[in-house]
């Protein structure tokens, strides 16, 4: 998204069709030339990737290229599996780092460190 002194203007490119990020004109057609993250271009239509993956491999529509934020590829499912919960980016089920409000404890697992509603809170201070 851009912003503008008027507000916030989508950057996405609704013409191209649901899903599709890219396009091409040509004469009365539209054609699909890059799918949005999640989807990948096939026979000139984007379908989804499977659960868990941000690009879908070129030559195999259940392969995955790169799992999306928040999950890692495993090797003996062949698929990208979710990391553990509140975990941002893991390396295979040992968390990484942790969402906002959550801190990583040395187990690799994430605890909250602010109270609910806030995402942040000043350090020392978990309310």
């Amino acid at each position: 998204m851009n912003s503008d002194n008027t507000g916030c203007v989508s950057t996405t490119n609704t013409s191209c069709g649901q899903n599709c990020a890219t396009c091409k004109t040509s004469g009365n057609s539209t054609t699909c030339t890059l799918c949005s993250p999640g989807f990948t271009l096939l026979n000139g239509n984007c379908i989804p990737c499977a659960v868990g993956c941000s690009i879908c491999s070129s030559t195999s529509i259940s392969s995955c290229a790169v799992c999306a934020p928040s999950n890692y590829y495993d090797q003996a499912s062949a698929s990208c599996l979710a990391c553990s919960q509140n975990c941002s980016s893991c390396t295979g089920n040992i968390c990484t780092a942790c969402l906002d409000g959550y801190s990583l404890t040395s187990t690799y697992s994430c605890i909250a460190t602010c109270n609910f509603p806030c995402t942040t809170c000043q350090s020392g201070n978990s309310g």
